[in-house]
């Protein structure tokens, strides 16, 4: 496990990395955790970043503005399956019993010094694929879009 030091070197850092792009945020110090948004092509989208200490990771976390209503929970958990099989960073997390929808990216840092490029791409690469999916999965929940047409545009 990580000490103390390490853990607010990590967090320090994000912060750092923050900064240095211009990007507006605020900040935890005590949970160490990073909240902020992004805007995407259709949909905000709301990002926290929090170093676990007691899993010496980070972890980025969004929550979808979307619920999905219950007639629809089975092709919204089709959806993200076939999702995740095409996403190489990070993965769709569903929620069958409340309808959320959510998107994780952990990175472990125990033994590795965790820079300021390795945070920026955790954050750039998740608001891309958040960016991707989150208007077709919007489609999918509203009936505009098949499952059998979004497993097709997940592959794209």
């Amino acid at each position: 496990m990580a000490d103390y030091y390490e853990n607010r070197a990590v967090y320090n850092t994000l912060c750092s990395m923050l900064n240095r792009i211009s990007w507006k945020y605020t900040a935890d110090d005590n949970k160490m955790l990073v909240k902020t948004t992004a805007t995407g092509e259709d949909i905000p989208i709301e990002l926290n970043i929090q170093v676990l200490s007691d899993k010496d990771c980070v972890m980025l976390y969004s929550r979808l503005p979307i619920t999905v209503p219950e007639d629809k929970r089975i092709d919204a958990a089709l959806g993200i399956t076939a999702i995740n099989m095409y996403t190489v960073d990070g993965c769709f997390e569903f929620k069958q019993q409340t309808g959320e929808i959510f998107y994780r990216m952990t990175e472990l840092y125990h033994g590795i010094k965790m820079t300021e490029q390795m945070l920026e791409y955790m954050l750039f690469v998740s608001c891309k694929t958040v960016d991707d999916y989150n208007d077709k999965l919007l489609m999918l929940i509203k009936g505009i879009m098949s499952i059998e047409e979004f497993i097709k545009e997940a592959r794209a």
